[in-house]
């Protein structure tokens, strides 16, 4: 998303040097640079959320767990779009209580990074232990 926005900007500033050198731009130009600033409105607003919705995550986290190390852990590896009420139903229930084979395939992914994202935070942790 990053590398999208960075060329998007890079879109921007050529077609404003443009538009300096030359003093007149044509519509389908000016329609071009107000397409390109809608979409970079748009991805703004979508990192805000995103960062939201981690923020969130690592509170939530810190309220259950108090332990800063395994929330950051969390908060930087879990898929943006899990939450963390997600993350305990997933860590505290078992395949078969989340009827796991009759889910979505993306479901199961979701559930299997969750797995994944725990267990690299739990041994990243443990040896932090006081």
């Amino acid at each position: 998303m990053r590398i999208l926005t960075i060329a998007v900007l890079l879109a921007l500033l050529f077609s404003s040097t443009t538009f300096a050198q030359n003093k007149q731009m044509p519509v389908k130009d000016i329609e071009k640079a107000e397409q390109a600033d809608k979409l970079i409105s748009s991805l703004d607003e979508l990192q805000a959320l995103a960062d939201k919705i981690v923020k969130t995550k690592y509170y939530k986290c810190l309220k259950a767990f108090g332990d800063d190390a395994f929330c950051q852990c969390l908060k930087n590896n879990l898929p943006v779009v899990s939450n963390f009420e997600m993350y305990i139903t997933a860590i505290t229930s078992t395949k078969e209580e989340m009827d796991y084979p009759n889910l979505k395939d993306d479901d199961k992914k979701m559930i299997d990074a969750i797995y994944k994202v725990r267990e690299t935070c739990v041994n990243k942790t443990a040896g932090k232990k006081k």
